[in-house]
């Protein structure tokens, strides 16, 4: 595989939670949160962020959250989960959400070389359409390299060009599904 792999920065894009945890927890990386990193999202809902103009996304947000729902932690909107935003209620969850932002477009614009994690619980026949605008959206807006990796996009494993993808059936805990991730992941790097 690409040995330059190593050198690239980790980010976590979605769709679990399980992306920021195997980066927080195997590759000891817990410098910063990203807009993607501890929610559930769907693909669908990522792009909408995603293709929001960069001057644009501070109204995005502001609308996003006037209607989200704090006893579910849902957005009403889309029905995407934020499971850890409101653990400690210390601040607004708008703010907090345009500072990932922020922090994610300084990354991209940063020239830095990105690999991206996206973790999907359930391979769906539906998704890779999706996940192809996805990629075409992120490498537009990044100023390095792209490499996408990704866990049950497809139910086989599968390697292109920028693109990796492994099936991992769901283990019996998550910590045990996101270890197998993990081995599979330091196999490439």
């Amino acid at each position: 595989m690409n040995n330059s792999l190593k050198d690239y920065v980790l980010f976590p894009l979605g769709i679990r939670c399980n992306s920021a945890s195997i980066i927080k927890n195997d590759f000891n990386n817990t410098k910063e949160s990203y807009p993607f990193s501890w929610i559930d999202i769907q693909l669908k809902n990522m792009l909408s962020f995603l293709s929001v103009p960069h001057d644009q996304i501070t109204q995005y947000l502001t609308i996003y959250f006037k209607s989200f729902d704090k006893k579910t932690l849902r957005s009403s909107v889309d029905d995407t989960w934020f499971p850890h935003d409101f653990k400690e209620k210390k601040e607004p969850i708008t703010a907090k959400y345009l500072r990932r932002f922020k922090r994610m477009y300084s990354l991209f614009d940063s020239g830095n070389d990105i690999l991206f994690l996206t973790t999907i619980a359930h391979f769906k026949s539906d998704q890779h359409n999706l996940f192809e605008k996805i990629k075409s959206t992120v490498c537009n807006q990044v100023k390095g390299k792209c490499f996408f990796l990704t866990v049950n996009l497809y139910n086989f494993d599968s390697t292109d060009k920028n693109h990796i993808n492994f099936y991992v059936p769901i283990s019996d805990t998550w910590a045990d599904y996101d270890k197998i991730i993990a081995e599979k992941i330091k196999l490439l790097l």
